[in-house]
């Protein structure tokens, strides 16, 4: 040892000198009685040291002291193992001398043997319980000098400190700890000394490897080895293992051993961090040492490693927290506080070594928090937990190593969520989390001072303790306490609350630590990474807890401080782009910002909380859901504002949200001055972090949007706010009433100028965002409106105008980047103007139109005539909405534009202008006058104004829409005045005509025609009419100027579309009538005929196909010359045929007239004139007037006279004609056809008087179906079966004279007849269809014409004279047909049959015809047609094979007709009629008995219906019941005189064989021979057909007689019975002529049988035979009277003769 040490001086040695010799002598003197060997020790000591001392100078004293130290200590030996008091005393204070003055001898051989002879002495001194303190002493200096012990020797030295740290005497006990702490301390500063020594040759051991288990690792040092073997024994004895090294030690405390344990690794890290053997000394030994005291249940506990790097971390962080300590036992506070501590001291200091072991203590440490913990447990771990927070680089490290690697444990989260569920169980849960405290340490009062900060939440005050520090704590620096302090109140919750303040510095100082690394390549994204993460593991959390201590914080100072952790949140979620963590936090923001549970309630109902954390949202865990959901919202926030103490400055219902229901906006809710403080912090913070919010900005405006609600700021529309609220004292707002909705205290209006100048501002620096940003708030803006267009649309309550007055801010603060904000704003802005409620589409509009007035007055840097078109589309765009106060607005701004602008307004802008007032009138709100009146304004301005610039497209624009105003019906004066502007334009295009190019001059014109010609069909007659008139006469004046293809697009695109409207107009208009002003014109009287609009509009219609007719006459010869003149022709034809078929009177006589002068030029009017009869009956001599037409091609008037047939069609027949109609029609079409219009006369004399000369110009080329039946000859029956009106009988005399419709139809019928009768004609074939006709008009005698009209009782629809009509019609088709019976068309088509049958239904009827004459003419043109007919029917038979039946069935029903007379008939009228009869009779026996034989084969019936018709006749016979028959008509003698006269004379003809001869058999008398004499004697036949017809006569006459016979019979069988029931009384005379008539008959076929006996039929023998009885028996009714007792008895002898032609025959037969 050098001498430059402190005792190395000369004065240091003479003093040791001196204080060894004291002690020797004292020794010697103490041991001089009992202790000899002491005494002498000492004594030879003295003289040692006196002779060193005479032999030493001053700088060799002390070397040679130390080279004779072995012999100076025996004598202190000696005298310590006296074990006397006094000199142990002496010679441990003699040894404490020579070790502090180091003089013990060096050499290590002798040191050693010295220093181990102290060790051992002192061993003995302390195991015999002898001067312990002074053992002590020494063992300080004996440790401490040099390396004078080391090894198991220093062990020995630190065995004997801890065994006497349980001596008997305290102060022993105080000394031994003290002199523990001290050596360990020493061991260690060895260490530090060897390493800094021989530090440049300590060897890098990567793997520690030991040779035995109780020697230190062989890469240690001596010293190293001393301090490894310490700690190593150290960590066994708080194990309660036996040590390895400090052999001896029987027990320690572990509180001693924790203290010794956390010195050393506080004072020494270095050692750990240098040495790895130390290092896994921590992981071997301390760390499950802390864990297994942690929980003492558990003697063994294997730890394994969770660190995703090591290899066995497969055992969870569950499995170590389950053997956390659990158990109900008390927990020993001095062991948990002294484990804490060494725990903080190993995660601070040591984490970079104990990456698992740190998780698991993080994990035990949130452990503590739990609710089953005591309140000092959780108290002393946010002790830990505050000091470990405070350290970003710690947070750094955990996050790189645990929440930043895939799969491991989230360290961070945990220990954030393990303060944030503290800090909930404290205020949500303050039973649970103070009753375990109770249970030991009381805590302190619950006093709350006004003064004090504090935390009161749901009744519960909690005070804020403050100077807390992390370098002071309370529970952790109880090094002296056996138990736990009692805590002030709300310490636990003030750390809590100063971890989560420390936190959020910490991580904000982390993650700017983080960004400020850039020293390496790609280490940018992983620290970004580690950074992210780390927000992402504590920002639920600390929001969480953040927000609890904001609601529940009564002091401003502690809010500021939260707000300011607050705004660190969000401004480190923008930084980092964390897009869940900012939307986290500006919920969290926004929800301190409004009243309790006021922005959850509405973001939950409106599904808003998807990406916001759960706990989060509710920080109240057990809540019940209907807080959010259920009716008891007033009672809930009423309660929520009333437990709170801060001050209430609003009071307001709920801002009324879509997602809310109804029953919600009637509540009312609290606002604090908490809530608007916070609320400025957010507008600060929005306006500080905007550009980075996103979609974040929808809940922030949306809260300010809630805020400014209730603090009833509404919006104005000059700008900025006004406040709408009552202003109160606020001591009343929640005890006073209010009418208001908003109520106000005296400190809230000061704060509302402040909340509206912060907002004004704010959305003033939008202009300071990026496009994307300003995008964002734009989309947040209209999101909000959209919501508060929805809340209107209920009509429950009025919305908030603040996003819509925003936005207009927003876009007002954005001009000079027109193109990025303002499609999207002026979008919604329409879409708001369009808003069914009033003032939040009023607001819409005014925010749209002041946009678009200051955007047209900064220029940007898009072209101007984009940046103008940008402008005012969404001002065009507004003509969609159909609101007129937001129209009104609209054309007030357009005038606004125009005025202003006007000028500067590009060519390309002008046609949106022009569009915008255009759709004022064609669209729904054309009807509100004030709007039309504004836009007509615009309108006008234009032509006056601004024609001059615009461009000529426009000015065909500007035409269109001044014609739209003129057929506006809104406003008449303006209709007018529009037209007069129309002439303004017309003016112009006529003076700018020089420069305009011809297609350019022909297509305004055309516009100016087109837009005439659309108010043509203007409703009101003054309007249409006046047009109409203007632009029919312009047309005619102007239209040769015109190119034939310009005349082309004027007929196809002006004037038929015109015809078109006219036509549907008219079709759709009412026919009720209704008052003047309806119709557009003045309350003035109008005339019956024009009182309703459906007579106005067929004035119309007249007034426009006339004016069209006259200009295609005019004009004809130049549209001739058109390609598609055929088809215009056919169009306009078609129109003519539509009006024809019209239900209106004047209409369709127009339509005829304009047809007809459209073929034929103008026609004098004399034509039609009623008066004149022959105009009528010989049309093709009308006189026709005007110029001559330009001849018309064939194919033209083919084309007419098809138009004719379906106008004639569709005025005079049944069928429907079908035109196309809206559905909406005043009348049903079926209504409107042509079968429901009754045509007058006019109508069908013109119809007639257009057929004439149009049959002449097309009858050599129509096909011959259009004469068929079903087409003229059925309209021209149609025609005569129109009946007469009511209006139409006064102007008919009803005399026997045709009226000239009829004489005008027979005079077109001989006209049609004509033609066919021509050789050659192509219309013969219809000849039969004509004729047929002709019948038709026949039958209308007796049948009067069936006209399909429904019959009305208001008509009383007259007919005309048809009998003289049909009767003439009669006469005129036997005419037809004597001329042209042979032609062939007529025999063919059996014309004779349709005759007969025609002739037939008037001679059935008879007496019931309405007149007598049409009976008796159809008679007489029955025998005339059958005269004619008869030959060509014996010529041609078979076609007239039906004609049989119907001849016998109309004689049969003519002659035997069962009619009576109307009046009794005179004799002479008796016998007229008997004639005709008789007539029909004659025609029997000469005409039909010569067609018997071909009737017979064709018809078989034939004869015997003539037979019986025959015998009917001939026989009188009246019925005896018949009171009557004296009298009646039947009574025709002369009728049965001639009948029986015709059937005598069928068999008694010299011209045919007779009856009775030629009928009979073959085997009676005369044979085969008789009956070919019989068929030979038939004139004019030869061959076969004179056996047919021989054959048929005799049938006939069999028939004949064997009918006669039986009838005969009858009669005289009825004769005698009636006369024998008579009695006296005498028969009628009628009775006796027909029985005089049978026995003549009788006695008649007598004769002629006899006449003819050589060929005698047998059969009709017999009969007479058997008739004889008859004959008798009527002899005794015959006396009555002469006459028939004369004619019996002639009848009876004639009965000789045929009784003797019988004996002749025998006689012949015979011989």
């Amino acid at each position: 040892m050098t001498s430059s040490g402190p005792f190395g001086t000369a004065i240091e040695a003479k003093r040791l000198v001196e204080n060894l010799l004291s002690d020797l002598r004292t020794l010697s003197t103490e041991a001089r009685k009992k202790h000899s060997q002491v005494k002498e020790a000492a004594e030879s000591g003295l003289v040692k040291i006196k002779n060193i001392s005479a032999a030493s100078n001053e700088q060799n004293l002390l070397t040679n002291i130390r080279c004779a130290s072995a012999e100076l200590l025996q004598p202190l030996i000696l005298g310590c193992s006296s074990r006397n008091a006094r000199l142990v005393q002496v010679s441990l204070q003699a040894i404490q001398k020579m070790v502090q003055h180091r003089v013990i001898e060096s050499v290590r051989s002798r040191s050693r043997a010295s220093a181990h002879i102290i060790v051992n002495e002192l061993w003995h001194l302390m195991e015999a319980e002898c001067e312990e303190l002074r053992v002590l002493q020494t063992l300080t200096p004996l440790v401490s000098t040099e390396l004078l012990v080391t090894g198991q020797w220093l062990a020995k030295c630190l065995v004997m400190c801890f065994r006497l740290n349980f001596a008997k005497d305290p102060i022993v006990i105080n000394t031994a700890s003290a002199t523990v702490r001290q050596m360990v301390n020493c061991v260690y500063e060895r260490v530090i000394q060897e390493d800094g020594l021989k530090g440049s040759e300590m060897p890098i051991v990567h793997q520690t490897v030991r040779v035995h288990a109780k020697a230190p690792p062989p890469t240690l040092r001596p010293c190293a080895s001393d301090g490894y073997m310490l700690f190593h024994d150290l960590c066994l004895l708080i194990n309660s293992e036996a040590p390895l090294w400090l052999i001896g030690i029987q027990e320690m405390t572990r509180t001693l051993g924790l203290e010794l344990l956390e010195s050393v690794l506080s004072s020494y890290p270095s050692i750990f961090i240098k040495h790895s053997e130390f290092a896994q000394l921590l992981k071997d030994q301390v760390c499950p040492l802390i864990i297994k005291l942690f929980a003492p249940n558990h003697k063994q506990m294997q730890i394994a490693s969770q660190h995703p790097c090591s290899s066995n971390a497969h055992v969870s962080l569950d499995s170590i927290s389950s053997q956390m300590p659990c158990s109900p036992e008390r927990v020993y506070f001095p062991i948990s506080m002294r484990l804490l501590r060494v725990i903080v001291i190993l995660i601070t200091l040591y984490y970079n070594l104990l990456v698992t072991e740190c998780e698991i203590f993080l994990a035990l440490l949130v452990k503590f928090l739990e609710s089953d913990k005591l309140g000092w447990q959780r108290a002393i771990a946010l002790e830990v937990l505050h000091k470990i927070v405070v350290l970003p680089e710690l947070l750094i490290w955990f996050c790189e190593n645990y929440d930043a690697k895939p799969n491991a444990t989230k360290a961070i989260n945990s220990i954030v969520s393990g303060l944030v569920a503290y800090v909930q169980l404290s205020f949500l849960r303050p039973n649970v989390s103070e009753s375990n405290t109770k249970d030991d340490e009381q805590f302190e009062a619950n006093i709350q001072s006004g003064s004090q900060p504090g935390f009161q939440y749901r009744g519960l005050w909690v005070p804020l303790c403050q100077n807390i520090t992390p370098k002071k704590s309370l529970l952790l620096d109880s090094l002296e306490k056996h138990e736990a302090m009692n805590l002030p109140n709300g310490y636990s919750l003030s750390l809590t609350y100063y971890c989560i303040n420390s936190c959020c510095q910490s991580v904000f100082e982390a993650i700017d630590s983080l960004r400020s690394r850039n020293e390496k390549k790609g280490y940018n994204e992983y620290v970004k990474n580690v950074a992210r993460e780390l927000y992402q593991s504590t920002y639920t959390s600390l929001l969480v807890a953040i927000s609890l201590f904001l609601d529940a914080s009564i002091d401003e100072s502690v809010t500021e401080q939260l707000l300011k952790c607050f705004v660190t949140m969000t401004l480190l979620s923008c930084r980092l782009g964390h897009i869940a963590g900012r939307d986290a936090a500006y919920f969290a923001l926004c929800k301190a910002a409004l009243p309790p549970k006021y922005l959850v309630r509405i973001a939950s109902a409106s599904g808003g909380l998807n990406s916001i954390p759960e706990s989060l949202i509710s920080s109240n865990s057990h809540l019940e859901k209907e807080t959010l959901s259920g009716s008891k919202v007033e009672k809930i926030e009423s309660e929520s504002a009333s437990n709170q103490p801060c001050q209430i400055i609003a009071v307001s219902t709920v801002c009324p949200t879509p997602s809310l229901p109804i029953n919600f906006y009637s509540g009312t809710v609290m606002l604090t001055a908490k809530n608007v403080q916070v609320a400025r912090v957010l507008i600060s913070s929005a306006q500080a972090n905007g550009q980075d919010l996103g979609d974040c900005w929808h809940l922030v405006l949306a809260s300010m949007q809630h805020l400014v609600w209730i603090l009833g700021m509404t919006p104005s529309m000059q700008g900025g706010f006004r406040s709408d609220g009552e202003t109160i004292d606020g001591t009343s707002l929640l005890t006073g009433s209010h009418s208001n909705t908003n109520v106000l205290t005296t400190a809230a209006m000061a704060d509302v100028p402040v909340v509206a100048a912060m907002l004004n501002q704010l959305f003033d620096s939008t202009a300071k965002l990026d496009d994307v940003a300003l995008h964002h708030v734009i989309a947040a803006l209209c999101k909000l409106s959209s919501e508060a267009m929805t809340v209107s649309q209920n009509g429950s309550r009025e919305p908030s105008f603040f996003p819509v007055a925003k936005l207009q801010q927003t876009g007002m603060a954005n001009l000079a980047r027109l193109e990025v904000f303002w499609r999207p704003v002026t979008a919604h802005l329409i879409e708001v103007s369009g808003h069914p409620y009033v003032k939040l589409r009023e607001w819409g509009a005014q925010a749209l139109t002041v946009l678009v007035k200051s955007a047209l007055k900064v220029k940007t840097s898009v072209t101007e005539s984009k940046r103008q078109q940008l402008i005012l589309s969404p001002l065009s765009s507004m003509s969609e909405i159909e609101y007129t106060d937001v129209r009104r607005k609209q054309i007030e701004c357009l005038v606004n534009v125009l005025q202003s602008a006007g000028q500067q307004l590009t060519s390309d802008q002008w046609p949106t202008v022009i569009e915008t007032v255009r759709v004022v009138v064609v669209g729904k709100l054309s009807y509100d006058e004030v709007l039309v009146k504004q836009s007509y304004e615009a309108v006008a301005l234009m032509i006056t104004d601004f024609l001059e610039i615009l461009p000529f497209h426009c000015i065909q624009l500007l035409v269109e829409t001044d014609a739209k105003y003129g057929s506006q019906q809104c406003e008449l004066n303006i209709s007018l005045s529009a037209l007069g502007q129309l002439w303004t334009i017309s003016d112009f295009v006529y003076r700018k005509n020089p420069k305009l190019s011809q297609q350019e001059s022909e297509t305004i014109w055309l516009v100016l025609y087109n837009c005439l010609s659309e108010l043509c069909v203007d409703v009101r007659p003054p309007v249409r009419k006046s047009a109409c008139q203007t632009l029919l006469q312009t047309i005619a004046a102007h239209g040769s100027a015109l190119k034939p293809t310009t005349w082309e697009h004027m007929v196809w695109k002006v004037l038929f579309p015109m015809l078109d409207k006219v036509r549907a107009l008219t079709l759709s208009a009412s026919t009720t009538r209704t008052d003047s002003s309806a119709l557009g014109a003045s309350n003035i009287l109008i005339h019956h005929s024009r009182d309703t609009e459906s007579k106005q509009w067929a004035e119309t219609s007249v007034q426009t196909l006339s004016g069209i007719v006259k200009i295609f006459n005019t004009q004809r010869a130049l549209l001739l010359s058109l390609d598609d003149f055929p088809a215009i022709w056919g169009t306009l034809l078609h129109y003519i045929e539509y009006l024809a078929a019209s239900d209106n009177n004047e209409m369709t006589l127009a339509a005829l007239k304009s047809f007809q002068e459209l073929l034929l030029g103008k026609i004098s009017s004399q034509g039609y004139e009623m008066g004149k009869r022959e105009r009528f009956a010989n049309p093709a001599h009308a006189n026709y007037g005007g110029e001559e037409l330009p001849a018309l091609p064939e194919h033209l008037w083919i084309a007419a006279w098809k138009s004719w047939m379906i106008m004639s069609q569709t005025l005079v027949l049944t069928k429907s004609f079908e035109v196309d109609m809206p559905s909406d029609a005043a009348m049903p079409l079926s209504e409107r056809n042509g079968g429901k219009f009754i045509p007058g006369q006019m109508h069908l004399i013109t119809l007639l008087q257009i057929f004439i000369p149009l049959f002449e110009r097309v009858r050599k080329k129509i096909s011959c179906d259009d004469l068929k039946y079903g087409e003229v000859p059925s309209i021209i029956k149609g025609i005569v079966s129109v009946p007469l009106t009511t209006e139409q009988v006064p102007f008919i005399l009803y005399t026997n004279d045709l009226t000239p419709t009829l004489e005008a139809v027979l005079n077109c019928v001989r006209i049609i007849y004509q033609d066919m009768l021509e050789t050659g004609s192509s219309l013969r074939p219809a000849l039969p269809d004509l004729i047929r006709l002709m019948l038709d008009f026949t039958t209308f005698a007796i049948h009067p014409p069936v006209t399909g009209y429904e019959p009305n009782k208001a008509e009383n629809k007259g007919v005309q004279n048809m009998v003289v009509f049909a009767e003439l019609s009669l006469r005129t088709v036997v005419e037809f047909y004597a001329g042209t019976a042979h032609f062939q068309e007529i025999v063919q088509s059996a014309v004779f049959v349709d005759i007969v049958k025609c002739l037939a239904q008037p001679m059935e009827l008879k007496y019931q015809c309405p007149s007598q004459s049409t009976w008796k003419a159809a008679a007489s043109a029955f025998v005339t047609v059958l005269r004619l007919g008869f030959p060509i029917a014996r010529q041609q038979s078979r076609h007239f094979h039906t004609i049989w039946p119907v001849i016998a069935d109309t004689l049969d029903r003519f002659l035997f007709n069962n009619s009576r007379p109307s009046c009794p008939l005179n004799a002479d009228e008796r016998k007229r009629h008997e004639f005709i009869d008789c007539q029909l009779i004659e025609l029997i026996r000469t005409e039909v008995k010569i067609q018997i034989p071909l009737a017979k084969i064709i018809f078989p019936g034939y004869n015997q219906k003539i037979i019986d018709i025959l015998n009917r006749g001939s026989i009188s016979t009246v019925d005896s019941s018949d009171v009557f028959a004296l009298d009646t008509y039947a009574q025709r003698a002369e009728l049965s005189k001639v009948c029986f006269e015709a059937l005598l004379s069928m068999s008694q003809n010299e011209e045919q064989p007779d009856i009775v001869r030629s009928t009979a058999p073959a085997h009676f008398v005369g044979g085969m021979n008789t009956i070919e004499s019989a068929i030979d004697d038939v004139k004019g036949t030869s061959g076969n057909e004179k056996r047919r017809q021989c054959i048929a006569s005799s049938s006939l006459g069999t028939s004949a007689i064997s009918s006669l016979l039986v009838r005969c019979k009858e009669v005289m069988l009825s004769f005698v019975r009636d006369q024998l029931n008579a009695g006296q009384l005498r028969l009628s005379q009628e009775r006796i002529v027909e029985m005089i008539s049978v026995l003549h008959a009788v006695n008649t076929l007598i004769e002629g049988l006899v006449r003819h006996a050589d060929n005698l039929n047998l059969e009709f023998y017999t009969e007479l035979v058997n008739l004889y009885p008859t004959l008798v028996d009527c002899v005794a009714s015959t006396k009555a009277d002469p006459q028939v007792e004369q004619a019996l008895i002639t009848a009876l002898k004639s009965y000789q003769i045929l009784l003797l032609l019988n004996v002749r025959k025998f006689d012949k037969e015979r011989h």
